[in-house]
């Protein structure tokens, strides 16, 4: 366990790749720290490597606490919007059809694991994203384009507590999605397509997310069950979490240390 100091905020592509580049071993994971995972996480995904060589990555079945399936693999449809995928599959109990790998576009990047040699092929997550949102949606797009294949491993389930760290900015976030979105959108296209991409981004994508996001405000505050513990604010900040001090996060290490 190494316990890596930022300067200041690199955002989440920027934060994790200063891990990245001091990371050893062949397969590579990021996890947030809002997470909780399973027992056989790891015991799931590990014959998938040899299995298939195209397998480039892998992401996990992430659930909420309540139970209900968050992310299970994301796909990109044609004019450039990206939705989750197979949820019905997703929420299936069936033993068999969660041996099942799931073909996606993208995965979460709360929970994914990928080789290190298509890490050294395609390069790291793109900081231009900062501060968060679509860097890993980019990355598993160039990873495709370079002939990896990208999966999802239904039965290697992870709870994800969303918004832990902190209250929501409603608009600061719905902000940050329609740019990195627009970002995205424009990467994802080439210059003969824009006439056409432009104006769909603009008067379709953008006003799209903007009507989710205030969606999402709306059942938040009117809580709803599925977002009764997670608070959002227009436009304050206030920290859930208390930032630890020396002492725990030396307690945390030797505790880490402990199971290797």
């Amino acid at each position: 366990m190494r316990l890596i100091n930022a300067p200041r905020n690199l955002g989440f592509a920027g934060g994790n790749n200063l891990a990245l580049r001091h990371a050893r071993g062949d397969i590579l994971i990021l996890l947030n720290d809002d997470t909780e995972v399973a027992p056989d996480w790891l015991a799931q995904i590990d014959p998938l490597w040899p299995r298939d060589p195209a397998i480039g990555i892998v992401g996990f079945k992430l659930i909420f606490p309540n139970g209900n399936v968050q992310h299970a693999g994301g796909i990109i449809r044609a004019n450039g919007l990206t939705d989750h995928k197979d949820y019905d599959r997703a929420d299936s109990d069936d033993e068999e059809r969660d041996q099942e790998l799931i073909d996606c576009h993208y995965v979460t990047g709360a929970a994914m694991a990928f080789r290190r040699q298509l890490l050294d092929q395609v390069g790291y997550l793109d900081a231009d994203y900062f501060p968060i949102y679509f860097e890993e949606v980019d990355f598993c797009l160039q990873a495709r384009r370079a002939g990896w294949r990208c999966v999802v491993a239904p039965r290697a389930r992870v709870v994800h507590q969303v918004g832990r760290s902190g209250e929501k900015r409603f608009v600061w976030q719905t902000y940050l999605r329609m740019r990195n979105h627009a970002l995205f959108f424009l990467r994802l296209s080439r210059p003969c397509h824009w006439p056409t991409l432009i104006p769909s981004l603009v008067l379709v994508q953008l006003p799209l997310i903007l009507v989710r996001s205030v969606r999402v405000y709306l059942a938040r505050k009117l809580r709803r069950r599925k977002y009764a513990d997670r608070p959002i604010t227009l436009w304050g900040y206030a920290a859930q979490v208390e930032r630890p001090d020396a002492a725990q996060i030396a307690a945390w290490l030797r505790e880490a240390e402990r199971y290797g």
